[in-house]
Parts: structure tokens; sequence; C-alpha cells
């Protein structure tokens, strides 16, 4: 029987690598240190919904700029960009829609 990887990736998908003899994970993420980063991404990517659009805009640009100096793997920054943009078109839908306002009012302030 082939074991597979325990880790769960930050697409909330599971590593289909194989894990190594007596350990639940594969190579890449034997090290702790690599567990921790996807745990750090995970988290990123599972906060993204109740972010506001300059907090989105920050985490962003950090994955881009760690995909960059080659910090992030290629799929922690695609997953991370991924929920950053569902996001930002979100607080888009939810700028554009109208506003309601008191009938007859027009949107204006009465006596000022």
């Amino acid at each position: 029987m082939v074991r597979l990887c325990t880790e769960i990736l930050p697409t909330g998908s599971q590593c289909r690598q194989f894990a190594l003899r007596g350990r639940p994970w594969c190579r890449e993420h034997a090290e702790p240190r690599q567990r921790e980063r996807t745990a750090d991404s995970r988290r990123l990517v599972a906060g993204m919904p109740q972010a506001d659009l300059l907090t989105v805009v920050c985490i962003a640009l950090n994955a881009v700029h760690e995909f960059r100096t080659r910090v992030m793997p290629p799929l922690h920054a695609e997953a991370i960009l991924d929920a950053a943009a569902t996001r930002i078109e979100e607080l888009i839908l939810q700028s554009a829609q109208p506003r309601i306002t008191p009938a007859g009012t027009n949107g204006c302030k009465i006596g000022k």
C-alpha cells in the first residue's frame, strides 16, 4: 500500500506526493519550516474573505515579493493571489451596488 503525504496545501487539497518511509510527509514537507510556511499560506487564504481592501493589497504585494525573491513556492503564491483576486472582485461588486436613500432626499442632506 502506498502512503501519500498528509500535508494540506494552501489550496485546501492534500499533497499528492509519496510519503517518506516511516513518516507522514513527503520530502518537501518533511522539514517543520516547510510545514509552517504551508500553514501560514493556508491561514492567509482562509482569512481573505474577511479582509478589507488595504489588507488584501498588502497580502498580495507581499506574496508577489516573496515569490519573486524565491522565498515562497509558486503554488503558495498562486493560492494567495487567487484568493486575493476573488476578494477584490467581491469588494468591487459591493461598492458598485446602489445605496438606498430615504424617499425624497435623493441622497442630499436636508437643512445643511
